[in-house]
Formats: C-alpha cells, sequence, structure tokens
C-alpha cells in the first residue's frame, strides 16, 4: 500500500502558504501590540496588510492559474496590493515623523526660553544676595 498522492495546484499551494504567513504576522504584531510595543493605529494599520495578504491568499488559491487582470496573475494582483498598503503605511509613518519632529523643535525652543528665564532669575537672585553681603541690609 503506497502513499496516496494528490494533485494540487501550484496557486493553491501559494495561496495557503501566504494565508498561513498573513495569519502568523497577524499574531506576532498582535503579540507587539499587547507589550505596548507598537502604537494602536499601527497594530491596525499592520492587521490591515496581515487582512489583504490573507484576502490575497484567499483569492490566488481560488482563482484558476489562467486568470488574468491587466495582465496580471492572481500572485502578482496580491503582490500589489501587499505594496499599496505598505507605501499607505509608510506615508502615515512619514507624516507622524513630520509631527513628531515639530513638536521636538518647539519643545527645544521652550526648553531654551526656559533656560534664559532661570538665568536671568539666579543672575538676580545672585546680584541680591551680593548687595545684601555688601551691607545694604536695613537696619
Amino acid at each position: 500500500m503506497g502513499a496516496a498522492v494528490i494533485a494540487v495546484a501550484e496557486s493553491v499551494v501559494q495561496g495557503v502558504l501566504i494565508a498561513v504567513a498573513a495569519v502568523v504576522f497577524a499574531g506576532v504584531v498582535t503579540v507587539a501590540f499587547r507589550r505596548t510595543m507598537v502604537s494602536f493605529r499601527y497594530w491596525f494599520g499592520w492587521l490591515a496588510v496581515a487582512g489583504v495578504l490573507l484576502a490575497a491568499g484567499v483569492i490566488l488559491a481560488a482563482l484558476p492559474d489562467d486568470v488574468r487582470l491587466f495582465g496580471f496573475g492572481p500572485l502578482q494582483i496580491g503582490g500589489v496590493l501587499f505594496l499599496l498598503v505598505n507605501l499607505l503605511i509608510a506615508v502615515q509613518l512619514s507624516i507622524s515623523i513630520s509631527g513628531h519632529q515639530h513638536q521636538i523643535t518647539s519643545l527645544a525652543q521652550d526648553a531654551a526660553e526656559l533656560r534664559r528665564r532661570i538665568e536671568r532669575l539666579e543672575a538676580s537672585v545672585d546680584g541680591a544676595v551680593a548687595s545684601d553681603a555688601a551691607g545694604d541690609v536695613p537696619g
């Protein structure tokens, strides 16, 4: 008795592997989120990437190999969708980094202004102490 061999289309195998990778990726990102290593909006964005991968895997497994859309096969369409979602996340990260850069600049300017105020106060206190030491104390 030999082992039965089941013929499975290459696109089905690829689709299942992509879907499994998407689920594993979603799990890893969720663990990172629960450990507060990733903020909610980035966790949600990476879950969207996992969702696109999962959908691409299911579509790839369901469609025959000869299906074409604008000259692209199912695996190529899934890759394009994956890249588009990642580009959207990259734009979001760029916007966040720009906002943080603006906040850092503003905080640095505020810190410099506070330092100047403290130095002026210290100078005025030192001047008052020096005048008291010189005998200008009312008596």
